[in-house]
């Protein structure tokens, strides 16, 4: 389907990365992903990786003052939120080693939502992949403002200054079982949830054109125009 576009090229701040299990955009002035995308398959949900035996590491390829360190997440409140999922990356130890480069994190709530909502969102993408046997997820950031548009990059933690999303956003697409592509795409706000709000992921659905339109990325680009209308326009019911 293409890789994701922003503004319809890659702009020199931003470092496209590949691993074993992801690829993704990192941005050098916010010292995140803008995007992460991943094609799972079902193999890499077992296996020998273990997220015991991984270490929270610097991304090597980017060169200090470029890129998040361990000493900025230290005591900032907030956790190393996963945007490719350790959980996902089970079939190896290499795989899994390579979700724990802090290029693949953007600082999270913990308690409420990394830990909490947010991993139910990863729990659900997973039982998509174990349906279908493959889903292709992309996940990142949003910076958005009181009425949800987009906001500056005010808050962050560290002496590199590494950005705090407002909102995070993980779209999901499969086939289903007509053979057809299915697309979903959840939107939660960085922060603790209640039980009671977190009941239920439908109610934090919208469509992807709503998360593009935020973000300013074109995250399947080469889709045909009536494919791409007909997945991204309209926000999809829960399905799975």
């Amino acid at each position: 389907m293409g890789v994701p576009r922003l503004g319809g090229t890659v702009p020199a701040e931003v470092r496209l990365i590949a691993r074993r299990g992801y690829v993704l955009a990192h941005s050098r002035a916010d010292r995140i992903p803008l995007w992460v995308s991943e094609g799972v398959q079902a193999a890499q949900l077992t296996g020998p990786g273990n997220r015991e035996k991984s270490k929270f590491k610097p991304e090597p390829l980017l060169p200090a003052g470029e890129r998040a360190e361990l000493t900025d997440y230290a005591g900032s409140g907030f956790d190393r939120g996963h945007m490719a999922p350790a959980a996902d990356a089970k079939e190896s130890q290499r795989m899994m080693d390579e979700t724990h480069f802090l290029s693949n994190m953007a600082p999270q709530v913990g308690a409420g939502f990394n830990r909490a909502i947010w991993a139910e969102v990863e729990e659900w993408a997973r039982g998509v992949v174990e349906k279908h046997g493959l889903a292709y997820i992309l996940t990142g950031p949003l910076f958005l403002g009181p009425s949800s548009e987009p906001a500056g990059h005010d808050r962050t933690i560290g002496a590199n200054r590494v950005a705090v999303p407002t909102h995070f956003y993980k779209i999901v697409v499969a086939k289903g079982a007509s053979g057809s592509w299915q697309a979903i795409a959840f939107v939660l706000e960085n922060r603790a949830y209640s039980k009671a709000e977190a009941e239920g992921l439908s109610k934090f659905i919208e469509s992807i054109d709503w998360v593009e339109e935020r973000t300013g990325i074109d995250f399947m680009p080469d889709l045909p125009a009536p494919e791409e209308e007909r997945l991204e326009r309209v926000a999809s019911p829960m399905w799975n």
